[in-house]
């Protein structure tokens, strides 16, 4: 007897979240799902190499939800080598990467597929907003709902959408992976993958690459994601080796960029307004690699280097800048914030 086809596959990865995790999974099991039949859908819970209990909590839920809830255990390679896994697992016809310490609000994930299911929409697009740690426990006991209805949902083109959110830079996050629902045969049709060199910006680089095999967007100009940010997780690591190691993988992502940019220029996208977009895309990237790169201690070379490159984008490196997230400052002495921060004032006088 063949088994049921979900109607959507949720891949999460998981990697040290164990204090999250638990809640994590109850809002898309009881929050998203609570309403329909165990094969409607599926939960892929992927413990990145974890040093904790992560694969024992989903573990749990895997037993309790068997053929529904399944439990992946793998070595630690990263976020975007956990979702591909979980890609390869899924069978829904359509496929979301959610992370394992946030929120969506309830019930909104089986009204956007199902309104992508009517139109014949290849991806969904939302957008999020961020909360600090006390607002994450304050909403525990009472995640709001939804509240979707037919007004909310918009059909575009890809290029449409590229222009209507400023080159994916419109309101949070036009970008990012967890404000997007996949048609997972579009996935596959197209090669459509994380790539796995990449620990930053791997959902902006997706996403474009998304884009630019035209899908129809069915575009939700809602914030039904609640983006947990807390100190600890992968874009706020604060010690000097750490943050080195952040500010090369943004060059990464930067470079990366460089290539799409090439290949925006053969597709049917508006062009200028995919360049402002790219541009701002940019910016970003050369901004979070300078912060990054001057509190671990990197070399002058190369923070001069991110300055001149940030500067030819359009960005800010005039003396006093950059200004950094308290978040990136935590665990750096007051001594060395104080010596890098004059070091970049100085440099910021030639860039």
């Amino acid at each position: 007897m063949e088994r049921t086809v979900p109607q959507l596959s949720v891949v999460m990865p998981a990697y040290n979240t164990a204090a999250f995790l638990d809640f994590a999974i109850r809002n898309v099991v009881e929050h998203q799902f609570g309403n329909l039949p165990s094969g409607q859908w599926e939960l892929i819970v992927i413990d990145d190499g974890s040093t904790d209990n992560c694969h024992a909590i989903a573990q749990t839920w895997q037993q309790r939800y068997p053929g529904s809830v399944t439990a992946i255990r793998t070595e630690n390679r990263g976020v975007s080598a956990a979702r591909n896994l979980g890609l390869e697992a899924a069978r829904g016809r359509f496929v979301y990467f959610i992370d394992s310490d946030d929120i969506m609000l309830r019930d909104s994930l089986v009204p956007m597929c199902e309104e992508a299911e009517r139109t014949g929409s290849d991806i969904v697009k939302f957008t999020f907003r961020e909360i600090d740690s006390a607002t994450y426990e304050a909403l525990l006991p009472n995640v709001p709902q939804a509240n979707l209805s037919a007004e909310d949902f918009f059909v575009c083109t890809a290029s449409d959408f590229v222009r209507r959110t400023n080159g994916l830079t419109g309101p949070p996050s036009h970008h990012g992976a967890c404000s997007t629902i996949y048609r997972r045969e579009f996935l596959i049709a197209n090669g459509l993958r994380f790539d796995p060199q990449y620990s930053v910006g791997e959902d902006i680089i997706m996403t474009w690459h998304t884009m630019m095999h035209n899908p129809q967007v069915l575009y939700v100009d809602r914030a039904l994601y609640l983006y947990h940010q807390r100190p600890g997780s992968a874009l706020h690591l604060s010690d000097a080796s750490r943050l080195s190691a952040l500010g090369a993988a943004y060059r990464g992502y930067l470079l990366c960029m460089l290539d799409v940019a090439k290949q925006i220029e053969s597709t049917a996208f508006d062009a200028p307004q995919s360049r402002r977009g790219l541009a701002e895309n940019f910016r970003y990237g050369y901004n979070r690699a300078l912060c990054s790169i001057v509190l671990g201690g990197d070399s002058l070379a190369n923070i001069y280097r991110t300055m001149k490159a940030l500067k030819a984008n359009g960005g800010d490196v005039h003396p006093g800048r950059p200004r950094f997230d308290r978040r990136d400052r935590r665990g750096i002495s007051v001594r060395n914030k104080v010596r890098r921060w004059i070091v970049a004032y100085v440099l910021a006088l030639f860039a």
